[in-house]
């Protein structure tokens, strides 16, 4: 019985991100402190990344996504909601300035909406969603190496489809 309750439980907890689905909003305080919502980013495709500064995996994936993201912003339209995971604000602030993240900064415990761990099952860092401009999920889980053919695939299908 306790086996079943817990895939039940888990089952509940992935549907909502299946692909094709529309992505939980997330409305978080950003850097000075003023609320910002995913669902208003205006972008063809938005990144959510989940990500933290005293994560030795991201601080070694970031980099590679910045550099993606300076690099094809104009071309893709492409934004990223970044969303950090730590509750350390000065740390958190520090981070982004000493690596230029120039993306929309947002810290996930400092948020209007249902726990971000439980909305996008995010139990490590880095995680990174792809969402399509109506903020439907189209990947997810996706490293940065792969976004640039997933994005050029995805566009070259046109809209509709979802990988």
């Amino acid at each position: 019985k306790s086996t079943v309750e817990a895939m039940e439980k888990r089952v509940k907890t992935l549907e909502p991100l299946l692909i094709g689905k529309k992505a939980p909003n997330l409305i978080m305080l950003d850097t000075i402190m003023q609320p910002r919502a995913l669902w208003d980013v205006n972008a063809k495709f938005t990144l959510i990344l989940f990500w933290d500064p005293e994560c030795g995996h991201c601080k070694t994936e970031l980099p590679k996504l910045l550099k993606f993201y300076n690099s094809k912003k104009q071309e893709f339209d492409i934004e990223v909601f970044a969303v950090c995971t730590d509750t350390n604000v000065v740390v958190w602030k520090k981070y982004i300035k000493t690596n230029k993240l120039n993306w929309i900064n947002v810290n996930g415990p400092r948020s209007y909406t249902k726990n971000f761990h439980d909305l996008y099952d995010v139990n490590s860092t880095p995680v990174i969603y792809v969402l399509n401009d109506k903020k439907e999920i189209i990947a997810k889980r996706i490293g940065d190496d792969q976004l640039e053919g997933f994005i050029n695939n995805y566009r070259k299908k046109g809209n509709n489809n979802k990988l």
